[in-house]
């Protein structure tokens, strides 16, 4: 058993050596790993030189750079040569004794190289994986936009996330009929914040843009709620309000799953209103759930708000006090003609960077 080991081990270098050729012969990142390698080079052969202008911890911007630009066989690859490099500076350098710098580039690169595999077994990878990243963000946000409504009607709209985050848990959907007299818009408010329910909002946000516009609006929460409780993720749940506007007379319908009160203003009184509901629970929670629908009117010069519950909520305060907060900012904005409200209220929400905060308002004039 030994004499095999030690002959597997005396073959390992070359076995390595001819591994590495052809992964970088036929690699599309060649170029990157030729620049990078040669960077590394001139540190190699300047330290001995100027080993206070060029440490081994000159290696560190080539070592984080190879591991955003190369796919994890090259940067394997690279990883190799760079050790190599390493190793012959400390040990035959002038910038001695190196104590933490080896070490931290070795960190590093395990680091580095650990997440680059990871990526890949889910087929993405350096900048293609970033650039697939934000395509599906931009998409999901694009769902959401609600097209040019027909005169007298106006719609906006604002989302941010936890921490700014690339992705939200929060989201919309949002359909004009082609003879452009219905508007529907649901938002959702998925279970989490930020990227741990990335996927979660794509696979969701698909099914509803395959059911807004498309079913009846009274089944739209129930359909929802049926994916969802199939779909049976660990904390598979979601809050949402839908709303379908008739554009020609504004009359409305409403209902929510879990979700915080929409509120109405009303231009006769100049007061704004809680839009009351029964309250169905969250979707994904109970396979049989009803959603109870309230119906309204938007008179000319009314407005329909619906937000997130980060919008309302926070550590410190109950959401009735958040929505008396939320209605106070949107008394205040009644003069400039609520204008810019939902990117106030999305800003300034009462939970702050700890959740994703999403409004929408339509308008009628």
């Amino acid at each position: 058993m030994s004499t095999t080991t030690s002959q597997s081990g005396r073959l390992a270098l070359p076995e390595l050596g001819a591994s590495l050729v052809r992964t970088l012969a036929h690699s599309s990142s060649v170029p990157r790993v030729v620049v990078l390698l040669t960077a590394a080079l001139a540190i190699t052969l300047g330290n001995p030189y100027a080993p206070q202008y060029l440490p081994v911890s000159a290696y560190v911007p080539v070592i984080l750079l190879a591991g955003v630009v190369l796919p994890v066989r090259a940067l394997a690859a690279t990883y190799v040569v760079i050790t190599t490099m390493i190793i012959w500076v400390v040990a035959f350098g002038t910038g001695g004794p190196y104590y933490v710098a080896p070490f931290a580039c070795a960190a590093t690169m395990g680091t580095l190289l650990a997440t680059s595999y990871s990526r890949s077994q889910h087929g993405v990878g350096a900048f293609t994986g970033d650039r697939m990243i934000m395509e599906l963000r931009d998409s999901l946000f694009a769902i959401g936009e609600i097209p040019p409504l027909p005169a007298g009607w106006h719609a906006e709209r604002a989302f941010a996330t936890a921490h700014h985050q690339a992705f939200s848990g929060d989201f919309d959907v949002a359909v004009l009929q082609e003879d452009h007299s219905r508007l529907e818009v649901i938002l959702v408010d998925v279970a989490g914040h930020g990227q741990k329910v990335a996927t979660r909002s794509l696979a969701l946000s698909g099914a509803l843009s395959g059911l807004v516009g498309q079913v009846d609006p009274a089944g739209v929460l129930n359909a929802a709620n049926g994916y969802l409780a199939r779909a049976n993720w660990d904390e598979g749940y979601a809050t949402a309000v839908h709303l379908d506007v008739d554009l020609e007379n504004g009359c409305f319908n409403l209902a929510h799953a879990g979700h915080p009160p929409a509120v109405q203003f009303v231009a006769a009184t100049g007061q704004w209103q809680t839009v009351t509901a029964a309250l169905g629970p969250a979707l994904g929670l109970l396979p049989d759930a009803v959603y109870p629908r309230v119906e309204g009117v938007l008179e000319p010069g009314d407005a329909l708000l619906v937000y997130t519950d980060g919008v309302v909520e926070s550590p410190t305060a109950d959401v009735a006090d958040g929505i008396d907060w939320m209605l106070g900012r949107a008394e205040a904005s009644v003069g400039a003609g609520l204008s810019g409200l939902t990117t106030e209220l999305v800003r300034q929400g009462r939970a702050g960077e700890a959740d994703d905060r999403a409004a929408i308002l339509i308008r009628r004039s």
